[in-house]
């Protein structure tokens, strides 16, 4: 979105993303795809927001299609109403799709059905890796053969840095098995991907325990603290190999002596409020804190959070979660998209479309 608005004015180019799977409320009861909230706040997008993001599937949606309560030809031409509206007088528009190509099939309305309605042409996007990468490019890109739909080409995102030349050259290989050129080779940062403190929140239902001063905080990786606090003091103070920066320690709640290890050595040892650490306390509603505890983690310099599930079901809704860039976070918004823009190849891409243009 952001190479195009410079590339063709950031009043020539339009945006939508016709089907979510997610919803947040855009204002006034709207309710949109996260992904179409981003862009329309992060770019200022002017178009109604129903018709940034046309159809979202709320809960119980799936069955009512299936049932035949909703009709599939009427909402396929509200999406193209609104693909008509962001469209008008833009150079060009982004559409954006929703998971791999057949997403949506169960409605009647899938990605591929959604291009060939639309008459555009699509790029695929693959995340890292080579062999288990390229198998699913060939899957997606045979979906949308099978519909007549014209692929430009695929990208590659989120491949490990120290192997992005080896894949970038095989996939050049292999993207021409598919007959289709490689317009994208993006590196893996991490960080970006993972849950910001107010992405927890919302994952856990809980407000944060501590000041909210580190809302938009990420972590690096996670760490189950189950030991004595004897070996956790001696993994703070550096007595073991274990890089800390960035580093969630995650315990249950009836663990106080971990706490207050934790915010003592704190206390002791940082001077600002720009610690790198946090920490989720697991079935928060299993064990009542000790009052000093609670005032200590109101005031403490680093982000606490909490979770009413057990400590193995937190972990995993932290691994399982996908984590959306935040419209609050526009700073992490512009510093992601420089990291990300050098690595996909803009002119390719808009060759192909022009000769492509004529497939459709």
């Amino acid at each position: 979105m952001n190479i195009f608005r410079k590339r063709f004015g950031k009043d020539n180019v339009g945006f939508m993303k016709p089907v979510g799977q997610r919803v947040v409320d855009a204002g006034c009861g709207t309710l949109i795809d996260p992904d179409a909230h981003l862009a329309r706040v992060y770019f200022n997008i002017k178009d109604e927001a129903k018709h940034s993001s046309p159809l979202v599937i709320v809960k119980g949606l799936t069955k009512a299609f299936v049932e035949n309560k909703i009709d599939v030809t009427s909402e396929i031409q509200r999406i193209k109403s609104s693909f008509e509206i962001v469209s008008s007088g833009k150079d060009i528009t982004i559409v954006e799709g929703t998971g791999h190509a057949g997403v949506g099939s169960i409605l009647g309305i899938n990605n591929a059905i959604i291009a060939k309605e639309l008459g555009i042409p699509v790029v695929l996007v693959g995340t890292g890796g080579l062999g288990s990468t390229y198998d699913e490019l060939a899957l997606n890109k045979q979906f949308y053969d099978n519909y007549k739909v014209p692929v430009l080409g695929i990208i590659v995102n989120k491949v490990k840095i120290s192997k992005l030349p080896m894949v970038k050259h095989y996939m050049t290989l292999g993207a021409r098995q598919l007959e289709v050129p490689l317009l994208g080779c993006i590196p893996h940062t991490a960080g970006f991907d993972s849950p910001s403190c107010s992405d927890l929140e919302i994952l856990f239902g809980q407000n944060m325990l501590s000041k909210r001063d580190a809302a938009q905080k990420r972590f690096k990786n996670y760490e189950l603290v189950t030991t004595s606090l004897e070996r956790f003091m001696e993994l703070l103070n550096g007595k073991r190999n274990v890089r800390l920066e960035g580093t969630c320690f995650i315990t249950h709640s009836s663990r106080v002596d971990l706490i207050m290890g934790l915010i003592t050595h704190i206390n002791s040892k940082v001077t600002s409020n720009n610690y790198e650490s946090g920490l989720i306390l697991s079935g928060i509603n299993d064990a009542t804190l000790p009052k000093v505890a609670e005032d200590c983690i109101k005031h403490c310099k680093f982000p606490v959070l909490a979770s009413k599930t057990t400590t193995a079901e937190t972990m995993r809704l932290i691994a399982n979660y996908t984590a959306k860039m935040d419209p609050k976070d526009p700073e992490l918004v512009s510093s992601l998209m420089a990291q990300i823009e050098p690595h996909i190849y803009v002119d390719a891409m808009l060759k192909e479309a022009q000769k492509r243009s004529s497939e459709m």
